[in-house]
């Protein structure tokens, strides 16, 4: 295995790099100055770069505590308890806290792209489409993972970074709960409709706070969602329910 100081890497490597065209290489570059300027328990390390023949290669932290997505579709009933779930959800908004706060945004939060450590610790990664925004500038690029994308990116209009992390986060804390997306079709015109349209069933077993913050961040319109800041603050976060 690679190491670096002594320590386990893991490497992501970039075949013929030198050869890619302008704009492919602009994406890498944009990832390493992303992963450079965050530094954050919860967010995967980055551990240097080094270039060999034709390939670059982008060394990170190792961790070997499988997916979010693992662990969700793994545990009884395909779901988690409340209470695991804000555990591990309140670590993933802590990561989205630093990125936000550092003028980035990820733009593909999803269960897949978070780990754990050896100690089930979280570990936001994938930086691929990250961007560093500019004086609260619109983005444009339509990126992301079908379900987990807000409507305003499926209408191909500029939009709020910021939100649309917000909006992927309701889907990944939906699926921590409900072992399941709260949008589906059969195929994507189907899913991107439903999407569209806002409406998705809550478990009658989740608690009233839950129901309230899943509702804040699923919101159709980017502006009424709530910001990182008011989901750290809610009482299903914080614990603080009656």
């Amino acid at each position: 295995m690679p190491q670096k100081n002594g320590n386990p890497v893991a490497v992501k490597i970039y075949e013929g790099f030198r050869s890619m065209n302008k704009d492919r290489k602009a994406v890498i570059v944009r990832e390493i100055r992303v992963m450079r300027r965050l530094s954050h328990e919860s967010i995967v390390k980055y551990a240097g770069i080094y270039n060999e023949a034709n390939a670059l290669y982008v060394l990170m932290q190792f961790l070997n505590g499988g997916s979010l997505h693992s662990l969700v579709k793994n545990h009884e009933n395909g779901k988690l308890s409340e209470e695991t779930a804000r555990n591990l959800f309140k670590q993933i908004c802590n990561a989205v806290n630093h990125m936000h706060a550092r003028s980035i945004v990820h733009r593909d939060l999803k269960l897949e792209n978070i780990l754990l450590d050896s100690s089930g610790r979280i570990k936001v990664i994938d930086f691929g489409f990250a961007s560093i925004v500019k004086n609260d500038a619109r983005c444009r690029m339509r990126c992301g993972t079908p379900s987990y994308m807000p409507p305003e990116i499926l209408l191909k209009k500029e939009y709020d970074g910021f939100a649309a992390d917000i909006w992927s986060l309701g889907v990944v804390l939906y699926a921590m709960l409900h072992g399941g997306y709260p949008f589906r079709g059969n195929g994507l015109k189907e899913l991107y409709a439903k999407i569209l349209q806002g409406d998705f069933p809550l478990s009658v077993h989740l608690s009233d706070a839950a129901q309230q913050l899943l509702c804040g961040m699923l919101t159709l319109q980017p502006v009424d969602r709530l910001t990182i800041e008011e989901i750290l603050a809610h009482p299903w976060v914080t614990g603080q329910t009656s």
